[in-house]
């Protein structure tokens, strides 16, 4: 199982989404965050699984029961997490975050 890291400005976006449903409902904080943690454990174990985004080195994983998706890389030593994108958000806003 490849171990994973966030990008700094993914983490940002993943506790803010975090805050945002914690305001609304602890359940639906809850929710979200077990999702995310289920989300990390499948890339992780199955890092090439989920398909490719517009660049066939950036993955997408749908959360299912929210409206976000992680996209992530998969370097030699880890699996990185670029964005927690609301699908509401412009796309690809993230990309100038992918190291070249």
């Amino acid at each position: 199982m490849k171990h994973h890291r966030f990008h700094p400005e993914a983490r940002n976006e993943a506790r803010s989404a975090a805050a945002w449903n914690r305001e609304r409902s602890p359940d639906a904080a809850r929710g979200f965050t077990d999702e995310v943690a289920e989300a990390l454990l499948s890339i992780r174990r199955h890092p090439l699984a989920w398909p490719t985004w517009h660049r066939a080195d950036v993955r997408q994983r749908v959360l299912p029961k929210y409206p976000y998706s992680l996209f992530y890389m998969v370097e030699a030593d880890a699996v990185v997490i670029l964005a927690v994108a609301h699908h509401k958000h412009r796309p690809g806003y993230w990309l100038p975050r992918i190291r070249r």
